[in-house]
C-alpha cells in the first residue's frame, strides 16, 4: 500500500512538473526554424513528450520553475494536463510545410538553357537562320531611319523672280547678277534668301543688257528684301526632297532638321512602351507587331500631304525601330550558346552599316523622296511575311 502510494505521488509529482515546464516553455513555429534545424517541420521544436517525464519520475528528471508554488499546480485536474497536450499536438499537425522544402525541390528541377545548348549544340541551322532574318530587319530599319539624309536634304536655292525667269535667252549667272546681292559664302555665290527690292515687270531681253553693261553686281548697294515669290532649287543632285517640296529654307529651315527630331522622339517613346510590353508578351510578338507597324507608316510617309502629317508619320517609325533593334538583337543572342553571344552581339551590328551602305546605292539611283521612301518601305513585307 505504501509502495503504491509512493509511485502515485511520483507519477502526480512528475505531471505536476510536466505542466510547469508546459506552462514555461513557449511552442515555437517550426517554420521558423526550418533552415537551420533537421528536426521535420511537422513538430514543434521546443515540444515536451509529457509520456517520456512521466516514465522518468522516479529519476528526478522533471523540470522544477521556481516561479511556480505547488499549491497552483495542484488545483489544475489531470483533464485539463490532457486537453492541453492534445491541442498542442493539433497545433503542430496543422502546421504548413516548410516553404525553404518546396523552393529547394525546385531548385532540384529546374534545368538551366545555357546547360541544355551546350549539350546539344551551341550554334546550329536554326541559330543561324533566327539570326540571319533578324539581322535582315535591322538591316531596313536602319535605311527607314537614316534614309533622312536624302529625303531632307537641302540643295543649292535663291530667290525666285518670274519676270526672269521667264526671259528664256537669259544665263542663270545673268538672272543672278540682276537681282540677287553677292554672299561668296553659298554654292552660287549669290545670296540664298534676299534679293533686290525691285521691280522686273514689264523689264525686256534689252533693258536687261542694258544693265548688265551698265552695272557691276558686286558694287551693287541697292536695297535688298526677303524672297517675295518662293525660291529656285538646284536639281542636279536632287530632283526633290521634303525641302523643295516645302520650302524649308532660310527662316523656316529649323523644320528640315525637326522632321529628324520627331523621329527621334518617337525613339525616345518606343524605349519606354516597348521594353514594358516586352517584359509582360515576351520578345517575339512584341518584335512582328512593331515591324508591321514600321514598315506599314514607312510607307504612309511617302504619301504624306504636308510637313507635319509627315512628322507624325516619322514618329510612329521612330517608335517602333527601337523595339525592332533591341528585341531582334536580343533573340538572336540569347538563342545561342554563351561562347557565341558576343560575337554574334558584335556581328549583328555589321547590317547596321550595311544598311547604311546600301541607302546609298538606291537614293543614287532614285532622286525623288517620295519614290525612295515608297522603295526602301514597301518591299519590305515581303522580309516581313516570310520571317513570319
Amino acid at each position: 500500500m505504501s509502495s503504491s502510494s509512493s509511485t502515485k505521488g511520483g507519477l502526480t509529482g512528475s505531471a505536476e512538473r510536466g505542466r510547469t515546464t508546459e506552462a514555461v516553455l513557449p511552442v515555437l513555429d517550426a517554420a521558423s526554424f526550418a533552415a537551420d534545424s533537421e528536426v521535420p517541420p511537422d513538430r514543434n521544436l521546443f515540444e515536451l513528450d509529457f509520456l517520456d517525464l512521466e516514465s522518468s519520475a522516479d529519476g528526478g528528471g522533471g523540470i522544477e520553475n521556481p516561479d511556480f508554488e505547488d499549491d497552483d499546480v495542484e488545483s489544475t485536474g489531470s483533464s485539463e494536463r490532457t486537453d492541453r497536450h492534445d491541442g498542442s499536438k493539433s497545433r503542430s499537425e496543422d502546421l504548413p510545410p516548410s516553404p525553404v522544402t518546396a523552393a529547394a525541390a525546385a531548385a532540384a528541377n529546374k534545368v538551366d538553357f545555357d546547360d541544355v545548348l551546350a549539350t546539344v549544340g551551341e550554334f546550329g541551322r536554326f541559330q543561324g537562320f533566327v539570326f540571319t532574318a533578324l539581322s535582315l530587319g535591322i538591316l531596313i530599319e536602319v535605311m527607314l531611319v537614316l534614309d533622312y539624309v536624302f529625303v531632307a536634304a537641302t540643295p543649292a536655292h535663291w530667290c525666285y523672280v518670274p519676270e526672269l525667269a521667264a526671259m528664256m535667252n537669259l544665263s542663270a549667272d545673268d538672272r543672278f547678277r540682276i537681282s540677287l546681292p553677292v554672299d561668296n559664302a553659298t554654292e552660287t555665290g549669290y545670296s540664298r534668301c534676299e534679293m533686290y527690292a525691285r521691280n522686273y515687270t514689264g523689264w525686256t531681253g534689252d533693258d536687261v543688257i542694258r544693265w548688265l553693261n551698265a552695272s557691276s553686281s558686286a558694287n551693287d548697294s541697292s536695297a535688298t528684301t526677303t524672297c517675295q515669290s518662293g525660291w529656285s532649287y538646284d536639281t542636279s543632285v536632287y530632283s526633290s526632297t521634303i525641302v523643295t517640296e516645302w520650302d524649308l529654307v532660310c527662316g523656316d529651315s529649323w523644320m528640315a532638321s525637326f522632321a529628324y527630331t520627331a523621329l527621334a522622339l518617337g525613339q525616345l517613346l518606343g524605349a519606354t512602351f516597348w521594353g514594358a510590353v516586352s517584359d509582360r508578351f515576351g520578345r517575339r510578338r512584341p518584335y512582328y507587331l512593331a515591324m508591321f507597324l514600321m514598315i506599314g507608316f514607312g510607307v504612309l510617309v511617302s504619301v504624306s500631304p504636308n510637313f507635319v502629317v509627315f512628322c507624325l508619320f516619322q514618329a510612329v517609325v521612330g517608335v517602333n525601330t527601337v523595339a525592332c533593334f533591341a528585341s531582334g538583337v536580343t533573340i538572336a543572342v540569347e538563342l545561342s550558346g554563351v561562347t557565341w553571344r558576343g560575337h554574334l552581339a558584335t556581328a549583328i551590328n555589321y547590317f547596321w552599316t550595311f544598311g547604311y551602305m546600301l541607302l546609298a546605292v538606291i537614293a543614287y539611283g532614285i532622286r525623288d523622296w517620295r519614290r525612295l521612301q515608297l522603295v526602301i518601305a514597301a518591299p519590305s513585307f515581303l522580309f516581313l511575311l516570310t520571317a513570319m
